[in-house]
C-alpha cells in the first residue's frame, strides 16, 4: 500500500500539497501530531484525517484525489516594504522602511484549501506566506504614512517609545485581513522601522515585552504568560534601501509604496 506523507522539507510550512497523483487504490495516509490532512477527491474538500496513520480510499475513481497537510501550530512569516511620500505641511520629503515578521495560523482548514483545491499550482505554501506578508506590508505602510503626517516629523515612527503604540494600532486592525481567507494573524515577532530623510535614525523591537503593552497568554497554546518571543528577521540599518522589486499599489496618501521581498505569488486573491 503506497503511503503519503509531509516531505520533511516542508515541515514548517503551513500548507504542503502532496506533489504526485492518488490512485484509486487505497493509501496509508501518515499524518502529524501538528497537522489535519484534508483529502480532496473530485475537486472539493472532503474527509478531514487527525494525527496518526489511517488508510483512505477515494470515493470516485474515476476523478482525481488530492492531500493537502496543515500545520495548526503557527507558521513565521516576514515582511519588507518601503513607502515615500512628502510631508505636506513643511513638504519634506521622506522614506520609510519597515521591516520584520509575524506569527500567524489556519484559522479554518476547509475554507483555506476550498480557495485553491484542484488548481495547478506549484508552490502553494508560498502564494499563501506572500498574501500575508502583501497584507501586513499595506496596512503598515498606510499606519506609518498617516502616524508621519499627522505629526509633521519622521520621529513619529522611528522614536523606540513610539513602536508599542504602532504594534497595538496594527495588531487592532488585524494584519492579515487582507491575505487570503482561513488564516489568522496571532501576533508580530519584530519590527524595525527606518527613516530616510537624511538625519533621521530608526527605532526597532526585538520582540520583548514593555509596560503596559498586552502581551501573549498561554491560553493560546503557543506562548508563556507574560512573555513575548524574540526572533524573525535579522536586518538591520546598515542594510540601506537596496534595489527596490516591482511597483506596490499606491499607499495612503498617495505615497507609493514597493515591496522589498520578493517571490511569485501564485496562490492568494488579487487585490
Amino acid at each position: 500500500m503506497a503511503v503519503i506523507a509531509r516531505d520533511t522539507v516542508a515541515a514548517d510550512q503551513l500548507v504542503y500539497a502532496w506533489p504526485f497523483p492518488i490512485g484509486p487504490e487505497p493509501v496509508e495516509v501518515a499524518c502529524g501530531e501538528d497537522e489535519l490532512v484534508l483529502m480532496c477527491p473530485a475537486w472539493v474538500v472532503g474527509q478531514h484525517l487527525g494525527p496518526g496513520r489511517h488508510t483512505w480510499r477515494t470515493p470516485d475513481p474515476s476523478k482525481p484525489s488530492n492531500a493537502y497537510f496543515v500545520l495548526t501550530g503557527p507558521v513565521e512569516t516576514d515582511f519588507d516594504v518601503m513607502t515615500s511620500f512628502v510631508i505636506p505641511s513643511t513638504q519634506q520629503p521622506v522614506r520609510l522602511r519597515a521591516q520584520g515578521s509575524l506569527l500567524v495560523r489556519c484559522a479554518d482548514p476547509v475554507v483555506l484549501i476550498s480557495q485553491f483545491v484542484g488548481l495547478p499550482f506549484d508552490n502553494i505554501n508560498a502564494g499563501l506566506m506572500r498574501s500575508v506578508s502583501i497584507s501586513v506590508e499595506r496596512l503598515v505602510s498606510r499606519v506609518l504614512v498617516r502616524r508621519v503626517i499627522a505629526a509633521g516629523s519622521p520621529a513619529a515612527v522611528v522614536d523606540p517609545g513610539m513602536l508599542p503604540s504602532i504594534i497595538d494600532e496594527l495588531t487592532a486592525y488585524n494584519p492579515a485581513a487582507g491575505a487570503v481567507s482561513g488564516v489568522a494573524f496571532l501576533r508580530f515577532n519584530q519590527l524595525l522601522i527606518h527613516a530616510d530623510d537624511g538625519g533621521m535614525g530608526g527605532g526597532t523591537w526585538n520582540g520583548q515585552p514593555w509596560d503596559g503593552a498586552t502581551q501573549p497568554s498561554s491560553s493560546n497554546g503557543y506562548m508563556p504568560d507574560g512573555a513575548y518571543a524574540t526572533g524573525g528577521h535579522n536586518g538591520g540599518y546598515g542594510q540601506g534601501f537596496g534595489q527596490m522589486a516591482q511597483p506596490y499599489p499606491t499607499g495612503a496618501f498617495g505615497a507609493e509604496t514597493q515591496p522589498y521581498s520578493t517571490g511569485a505569488f501564485d496562490a492568494s486573491t488579487s487585490g
